[in-house]
């Protein structure tokens, strides 16, 4: 691929913010390269920045990103799952579908002496690890496909769902994750939502703080998660 997309590692900041910086850096680099305008929105954790909601506000699709340090890291959140959940999990066509075109692992790759970034579909990585690492793409792969996806609209885009159908995807995945019973595995995390203006993107250093939601929540919370009719509806008609 044409992009360089390394990072560096430096005393002090996680691997994965490393990851992630390098990641957005290779965004604009390509899109400046490219001479396609990429107009980026960047909202950062702060007070004063929006929520997830005033992120996806408007948006057509939208894309979320998880960065883990390594690949050992990335291949041992799986074994922490209860096997009853990651089969319901893996089961659940919706869940699936929404998973192929908007939840992607990035993990960071030791090449010589330089840190570079693999990228895979999530649902892939969940079914076999193995199999999915020997499929993966260089992150610069994913850096092209963003930069080619801008403008195109959710239907014509290779890229995405509609924003409250990964909202409604995100939040179910983190109560299944919870139920592990050793809280939201670390990673940081990367949403970009296309819109008219261009994307907008949003990090974050847990998927509870992605959503806004507070650190600790009920087990009970994963009945109100639980896929209903109208959440079928709303996925049918707005993918």
């Amino acid at each position: 691929m044409s992009t360089s997309l390394q990072a560096a590692a430096r005393p002090g900041i996680a691997y994965e913010n490393q990851l992630l910086g390098a990641f957005i850096y290779a965004l604009g680099y390509e899109s400046g390269r490219t001479g396609k305008p990429l107009p980026v929105n960047l909202f950062q954790q702060t007070p004063l920045d929006g929520t997830f909601g005033d992120l996806i506000a408007g948006g057509d699709w939208c894309v979320a990103l998880e960065f883990k340090r390594s690949w050992p890291a990335a291949r041992s959140e799986r074994g922490k799952w209860p096997p009853a959940n990651l089969q319901r999990y893996l089961e659940d066509k919706q869940m699936q579908d929404i998973a192929k075109k908007a939840h992607f692992l990035c993990f960071g790759a030791k090449d010589q002496d330089e840190i570079t970034i693999g990228a895979m579909r999530y649902s892939a990585f969940l079914r076999d690890p193995e199999a999915s690492k020997g499929q993966a793409t260089r992150g610069t792969a994913m850096v092209d496909l963003l930069v080619n996806c801008t403008g195109l609209d959710r239907q014509t885009s290779p890229l995405g769902v509609a924003p409250r159908v990964l909202e409604s995807y995100l939040r179910r995945l983190s109560v299944m994750r919870k139920l592990m019973g050793s809280g939201e595995p670390p990673a940081q995390w990367l949403a970009v939502a296309s819109t008219a203006q261009g994307y907008r993107i949003r990090s974050a250093d847990s998927l509870e703080q992605l959503l806004d939601m507070p650190k600790t929540r009920s087990r009970e919370r994963s009945a109100e998660l639980d896929r209903t009719p109208e959440h079928k509806k709303s996925f049918d008609r707005e993918r």
